[in-house]
């Protein structure tokens, strides 16, 4: 019998393997730019690539996507990317810099769940807090201002994108979302094609707590892309939480815990879609369907 020897990382996405929320033409060519690993899942993202020639259309191949991107004209959340493989996901912040002005875009997503570019001049990011804890772990460090052991230790948050923040709100827990600020400074680049470079600063301003009445979008599922308040938190010990949700509307749906981000306690705290998240029904396409 022959060993069975590792195949080794995959470096390359067929076309009809690519996500379907990325909207590629079937006949149009054979691969996919291939997602780099980061703060977003795949299906949950969508690479620079697809975002400046499909979505934005302001490329015609891959080829010209890269070249914008190697002068430095295009930052996310506040840090320029030159590779067309790096993804963006929900709540993202991309930044077009010209010569002329900046203009600043926030992704997000419709009620069909398809990839919108919003205008926005609100640098904020809304994380959804995977783990909390206090400590003194490296990646934490020490508070040297503390007399005793439990003061020295820090309390700190992780979010679902891979983010650790310091000397948090202690209250906070898991599933509970934070509004994070975004500083953005101008450096000037030792780069030859780029006259500046930007440092980002993260502070937090608000947390949304996860709790039935508060307002959530779903990232993830068939629901993805409704918005709506929690009616009803269904708790399970070994499978994940089912969440109770009901539109402006009045249509209730039902997904996982996993799949929903808080985004309001009273109110949004982020600007929308122009559907505001509100899926139309096949009863509501049938009665516009026979009024013409």
């Amino acid at each position: 019998l022959t060993p069975l020897m590792s195949r080794g990382p995959k470096n390359h996405l067929k076309r009809l393997n690519a996500p379907k929320s990325w909207h590629l033409p079937k006949m149009s060519g054979i691969f996919a730019p291939k997602p780099l690993p980061g703060s977003h899942k795949k299906n949950q993202s969508i690479p620079l690539t697809v975002l400046i020639r499909n979505l934005c259309s302001l490329a015609e191949t891959a080829h010209q996507v890269k070249l914008i991107l190697s002068r430095g004209k295009i930052s996310v959340n506040g840090k320029i990317r030159r590779d067309p493989n790096f993804c963006v996901g929900l709540f993202d912040i991309i930044t077009f810099n010209s010569e002329k002005n900046t203009t600043h875009y926030r992704l997000m997503l419709n009620s069909n769940g398809n990839w919108k570019l919003l205008k926005t001049k609100d640098l904020y990011l809304i994380e959804k807090v995977k783990m909390v804890g206090r400590g003194h772990k490296k990646m934490v460090g020490i508070n040297r201002a503390g007399s005793n052991p439990e003061e020295r230790q820090i309390p700190f948050l992780i979010t679902t994108t891979g983010k650790t923040l310091r000397f948090v709100d202690p209250s906070i827990k898991k599933n509970d979302s934070v509004k994070v600020a975004l500083k953005i400074n101008e450096i000037k680049s030792n780069r030859k094609n780029q006259e500046f470079n930007f440092k980002s600063e993260m502070i937090i301003e608000k947390k949304i707590e996860f709790k039935e009445g508060c307002k959530i979008i779903c990232n993830d599922g068939k629901n993805k892309g409704r918005t709506g308040n929690v009616k009803l938190i269904e708790k399970h010990d070994k499978t994940d939480s089912n969440v109770f949700v009901e539109d402006s509307k009045g249509n209730t749906f039902v997904t996982k815990i996993g799949n929903c981000v808080a985004i309001g306690n009273d109110q949004y705290e982020i600007e929308l879609c122009s559907d505001n998240g509100v899926r139309k029904m096949v009863k509501d396409k049938v009665d516009e369907f026979l009024k013409g």
